[in-house]
């Protein structure tokens, strides 16, 4: 039965991980702040870290005046009474907006815009070759081009430790082999001991390292020329997250792919390694019959049917044979997708699965009645949540709806799942999206592309069902790799 529920944060499941600790405070930005954490915290932020947010608050034209002239204050101090001002606080001084107070605090270090040392030899902003450089606060989100290239060949003249955090981040936000591919390999090389992918595979295995995501991302998209697998498990694990990599490389031969399937194999992780052992097997047994590589949206599933020794031993002919049966009699909406038959192929086990387990789930009259009551919540202008998670609880699937921010505002229009949704989709067979809210929208009965793009990056599969007329809803299933399959038209419950 669909019922209405809350997603716990996720933060809890950090909190189980990690344990209560004393919440550290944010980094410094006046003088007094600062003397203050060096007293209570003197280990929490290196002095590069806590010039790097200065120079940021500094340049930015949002804060108040007095607010950068203080971070202003706070970085002077750290550099000395004979130190040179950072680079990019310079490039303050060339803003038509720059507040009096805070060029007059510039200025009084007997500095202009070409005076302040930049480390390279070269005036503010300017690289070798002649090209502008960005200043380092804004490389995070730099686009690909000349200077962004220009900043890149710098770094690499000029090693900053403190931004391996940003500049891990801002790589992972390339495909493999972009523009500046080399450049940062040859930066990230720079801040660490070996080549890139060393650097990258000792800041996992780092405690306090603020982008293993990012860092994660970066190595899978290379993980077959670097052999990514083999590495990680040929290291001395310090943090749950390379444990955690390593027992499900073990067991699974998989390695995650992004930091939101790493948490789902630390979450998982941390349950326990024998939980792990049953759908091992299963996981072994699919990949010899039917070539199956495991992956971690698929761990709900395999846990349950592995513990179901009448469902697990069912093979792929007789499950492709029970659904071309049961589709076969069902209407479908015209047009909508191609027949289950010619897409079949491209199926894995899993997907055969869940699409028995919600064709049953879509037929049983109580899932039906609480669909029907949705439906009329929604056309009668009440506000519910549309979308939600299918669960595979008590051998068979069961869904529950979950609010999002967007519930209210966003009608019937493309399930794109908020990320507490989406990371709490690891541990559910799928996600559900209803489109309800007009008696009509058989035009938008499967699913979009913008849905289907989100499955693909997000990593899960998707049920989307949509009213075709007062009595009938269309149920259509689609998986990360483009496959949209139509369940065909089922009856509201009365």
């Amino acid at each position: 039965m669909i019922m209405k529920t809350l997603i716990l944060p996720m933060c809890l499941a950090g909190l189980l991980v990690c344990g209560c600790v004393e919440p550290i405070p944010d980094p410094p930005h006046t003088l007094a702040e600062y003397a203050e954490i060096q007293r209570t915290h003197p280990q929490e932020y290196a002095a590069s870290t806590v010039m790097r947010y200065n120079i940021q608050r500094v340049l930015d034209p949002d804060l108040p005046a007095d607010q950068r002239v203080s971070s202003l204050e706070l970085i002077s101090s750290l550099v000395g009474p004979n130190g040179k001002l950072p680079a990019e606080v310079s490039t303050v001084l060339s803003q038509n907006d720059c507040p009096a107070a805070l060029r007059k605090g510039i200025l009084e270090r007997g500095v202009g815009i070409a005076a302040v040392s930049n480390g390279g030899g070269s005036p503010v902003g300017v690289a070798k070759g002649g090209v502008g450089r960005l200043a380092l606060s804004e490389l995070f989100q730099a686009p690909a081009g000349p200077r962004r290239t220009a900043t890149l060949q710098w770094l690499v003249e000029n090693p900053r430790r403190d931004m391996l955090v940003d500049l891990t981040k801002l790589w992972a936000s390339e495909a493999p082999n972009g523009p500046d591919e080399q450049l940062f390999r040859r930066v990230v090389a720079k801040l660490g001991t070996g080549k890139w992918d060393d650097v990258l595979l000792d800041s996992l295995n780092a405690k306090k390292f603020a982008a293993r995501g990012s860092a994660l991302s970066v190595l899978a998209g290379r993980g077959a020329e670097i052999d990514l697998l083999k590495r990680v498990r040929l290291m001395t694990a310090k943090t749950v997250s390379v444990q955690s990599m390593q027992t499900f490389g073990e067991k699974f031969g998989y390695i995650p792919a992004n930091g939101g399937e790493l948490l789902a194999c630390v979450i998982i992780h941390t349950s326990g390694k024998d939980s792990l052992n049953a759908p091992a097997r299963l996981t072994g047994q699919w990949n010899s019959k039917y070539k199956y590589k495991f992956n971690v949206r698929d761990f709900h599933l395999l846990s349950h049917l592995a513990a179901d020794p009448i469902r697990n031993k069912i093979g792929r002919d007789q499950l492709v044979k029970q659904i071309v049966a049961r589709l076969g009699r069902r209407r479908h909406v015209t047009g909508g997708s191609g027949p289950f038959t010619k897409q079949a192929a491209r199926m894995t086990m899993p997907d055969l699965w869940n699409i028995v387990l919600l064709d049953e789930m879509l037929r049983r009259q109580r899932v039906a009645l609480a669909l029907r009551i949705l439906a009329d919540r929604l056309r009668a202008g009440l506000n519910s949540p549309r979308s939600g998670l299918v669960f595979y609880e008590g051998a068979k699937a069961s869904a529950k709806l979950y609010p999002q921010s967007v519930d209210s505002t966003r009608g019937d229009r493309d399930h794109i799942p908020e990320r507490e949704l989406q990371r709490a989709g690891f541990g559910a067979l799928c996600h559900l999206h209803t489109r309800f809210e007009t008696v009509y929208n058989g035009d938008r009965a499967p699913a979009s592309k913008r849905e289907v793009l989100a499955s693909n990056q997000g990593n899960f599969y998707g049920l989307v069902l949509a009213s075709i007329d007062s009595g009938t809803f269309s149920a259509f299933y689609y998986n990360p790799d483009g496959v949209v399959v139509s369940l065909g038209l089922f009856a509201f419950g009365k």
